[in-house]
């Protein structure tokens, strides 16, 4: 009978594979920013497809006056795309969406100049 690893000497092996390749640990980390909900409206189109397109066109176009970096739907949160039959054969359907967009972190803040020699009153 083979005898079996337990798992964390597996992992502990990988971090340590990790650890020397030279991974820096310089990472910079990415901030989601969101904005209040937005609506599309209500819009109509001839096939169910055409219809959400529609909507999330007009979703974006509704998002256009936050800026160009929260027009893109695949990073909004809280998404929601409902589409039904209307009488007339249409589709109508309607996007609500949190728009959002990706920064990276500010950068941290430059330390303040000191004025005078640490640990000595200042002359006035």
């Amino acid at each position: 009978m083979v005898p079996r690893r337990p798992f964390f000497s597996v992992a502990a092996a990988a971090l340590a594979l990790l650890a020397s390749a030279g991974v820096s640990n310089s990472a910079k980390a990415a901030v989601k920013v969101c904005m209040a909900p937005v609506s599309s409206g209500l819009v109509t189109g001839a096939t169910e497809n055409e219809a959400k397109r529609r909507a999330i066109e007009a979703w974006g176009a509704r998002v256009k006056p936050l800026g160009p970096k929260f027009t893109g739907w695949s990073v909004a949160s809280s998404k929601t795309l409902k589409c039904v039959k209307g009488k007339g054969g249409q589709y109508e359907c309607l996007a609500l969406a949190t728009p959002c967009t990706i920064e990276q972190a500010p950068p941290k803040a430059k330390p303040k100049r000191r004025i005078g020699t640490p640990g000595k009153p200042l002359e006035v």
